[in-house]
C-alpha cells in the first residue's frame, strides 16, 4: 500500500485471521450462516455490533471494557502494508469520539475507521 490516503485491502493473511475469529464469534452468538455478514464486515458495512465486538475482542484489538489496544491494532493493520504514518491519528480521531457500552464503542470504532475514507480495509 502506498499510503493510507490510497485504497488498501486486507491481506490474505489478515483475512484468514479475521475469518477464524469471525467464525468462532458467529458460532458463539448462534449465527449459523455468517458468510454474508463477513462480506459486509470486510467492506465496512457490518451491521451486527455484537459480532463486531466479539471479533475485535478475540483478536485482542480491544479489551472487554471496549478500550482499544493500539499497539495490537497498529500491528494488525500494518501487517503486509507500509507507510502507515497516518494510522495513529486516524485511530485516535475515532477513539476520541466513541462512547456507550463496550459493544457500542467497538461498533462505532469500526464504523468510524471505514468512514475516514483514508483507507479501506
Amino acid at each position: 500500500m502506498a499510503s493510507l490516503g490510497c485504497q488498501a485491502k486486507f491481506t490474505n493473511s489478515q483475512k484468514r485471521i479475521l475469518h477464524s475469529h469471525f467464525a468462532d464469534c458467529a458460532a458463539d452468538l448462534g449465527i449459523g450462516n455468517f458468510t454474508g455478514l463477513e462480506v459486509l464486515a470486510f467492506s465496512g458495512r457490518q451491521t451486527t455490533p455484537e459480532l463486531n465486538f466479539c471479533t475485535l475482542h478475540r483478536m485482542d484489538l480491544i479489551s472487554c471494557d471496549g478500550t482499544v489496544h493500539e499497539e495490537n491494532f497498529f500491528a494488525f493493520i500494518a501487517d503486509g502494508h507500509n507507510n502507515m504514518e497516518q494510522l495513529p491519528a486516524v485511530l485516535k480521531g475515532c477513539v476520541d469520539v466513541v462512547n456507550g457500552t463496550p459493544v457500542e464503542r467497538a461498533y462505532q470504532l469500526y464504523r468510524c475507521m471505514f468512514a475516514q475514507h483514508k483507507f479501506e480495509v
